[in-house]
């Protein structure tokens, strides 16, 4: 059943209205987007790919998280790609309802770093979205597709 997932900044501006942080357990996302690598020349026409989402490191994050901290809120989002691409699939990437500084934040940090530095394993990499840039990537993001819709008419 086809359903609505928002993107990373729309949930930000939108929900939670103050800074986010998501989980992607997609490696290759992370290989471009966290370790700047290159986009394998086999993928370029299209990167964002499920095939390499990491089943067992997201099950690993789930499983903590419903242990230790069963009361905090997830969410299910698109990942932050440029706003040209208008499509693309679901990564298996989650937001969590928390705050700088919360015992589920600090606990996160000691098991998958620091949101704001430099990630350390591209099976598990925890990203900030400062409320800022989510305003002017989702500001952007409907922009392009005002126009992209007034173009069809």
């Amino acid at each position: 059943m086809p359903r609505m997932i928002k993107t990373i900044e729309e949930l930000v501006v939108t929900e939670l209205k103050r800074d986010g942080y998501w989980f992607v357990f997609n490696t290759l996302y992370n290989d471009v987007r966290a370790f700047k690598k290159p986009i394998p020349p086999s993928l370029d026409t299209f990167w964002l790919d499920q095939e390499y989402t990491d089943s067992n490191a997201r099950q690993v994050f789930l499983d903590f998280m419903s242990e230790n901290f069963p009361s905090v809120k997830f969410h299910e989002v698109m990942d932050f790609v440029p706003t040209e691409v208008m499509m693309w699939p679901y990564l298996g990437s989650i937001a969590v309802d928390l705050e700088k500084g919360d015992p589920a934040y600090q606990a996160l940090v000691k098991i998958y770093g620091d949101p704001e530095e430099e990630a350390s394993d591209n099976r598990h990499v925890f990203w900030c979205m400062p409320y800022e840039v989510a305003v002017e990537a989702h500001r952007s993001r409907e922009a392009f597709w005002d126009e992209e819709l007034d173009d069809d008419n």
